[in-house]
């Protein structure tokens, strides 16, 4: 049946959306899609061929075909239409959903382009803030292989690319910089929180004074100093 691949493509990224990380891509399924597309193409050409005729010695090839004609010819034409349009908007369709959760993966401050263990790789800050994980594949969705990260190479550049993009907005004036891009939505409901660090980082500079990180030393401070630390993976709240 035509399209049925992709419309098993389409099934994938529907559930893609509500897995915790990115799977890896469907190398196989997509070349099943691209090569029925390919078939389609072929046909539509066989069928086309005995009403193609040039015109004298040009190489300009004019069809002869008259849908009123030859109805059944007609029918299996735009049978053939429609199945590579809807092979070709699935397609899409699941590659622009992939963009979509690496995109989110960078505004939260992950990084995909990393090897993953379940959740993102956090980043410190917004310029390395990168993207998260994989979709699982045709098989096994959700589960990361490996431990490795999920994207192919250019998603990989997409990644990089968009994080560069969103770093240099962030950069461009003065505005940007009093404003955490990538921060959440949500106003805080505490102006001071209890946060542990869980890893060795140095001394850090607040507005309140410097704090040194120190695997499990613990700290009451503002919130908005210790933002980015919290999503970069050097802090947890506690409580």
């Amino acid at each position: 049946m035509h399209a049925q691949t992709a419309h098993t493509l389409t099934l994938h990224a529907k559930r893609l959306l509500s897995l915790p990380t990115l799977p890896p891509y469907p190398s196989d399924l997509i070349r099943s899609i691209l090569l029925e597309i390919r078939n389609l193409d072929r046909d539509v050409a066989a069928l086309l061929a005995p009403y193609a005729h040039s015109s004298g010695g040009s190489q300009d090839v004019r069809s002869t075909f008259n849908p009123g004609e030859d109805p059944a010819t007609a029918c299996a034409l735009l049978v053939d239409h429609l199945s590579m349009r809807r092979d070709k908007r699935c397609l899409m369709a699941y590659h622009r959903v992939r963009v979509g959760r690496i995109e989110e993966a960078i505004w939260r401050g992950e990084d995909p382009t990393l090897p993953s263990s379940g959740g993102g790789s956090r980043v410190r800050g917004m310029g390395d803030a990168a993207l998260s994980p994989r979709v699982s594949g045709v098989e096994d969705e959700g589960e990361s292989q490996g431990g490795g990260n999920n994207l192919t190479p250019e998603e990989t550049l997409y990644a990089q690319s968009y994080s560069t993009l969103l770093t240099s907005l962030k950069n461009r004036d003065e505005l940007y910089e009093l404003v955490d891009l990538t921060g959440s939505l949500e106003p805080p409901r505490d102006l001071f929180i209890d946060v542990r660090c869980v890893r060795e980082g140095g001394e850090v500079t607040t507005e309140y004074g410097s704090i040194r990180l120190s695997e499990g030393s613990q700290f009451w401070v503002r919130r908005g100093d210790v933002e980015g630390l919290i999503r970069g993976g050097w802090l947890v709240r506690v409580g």
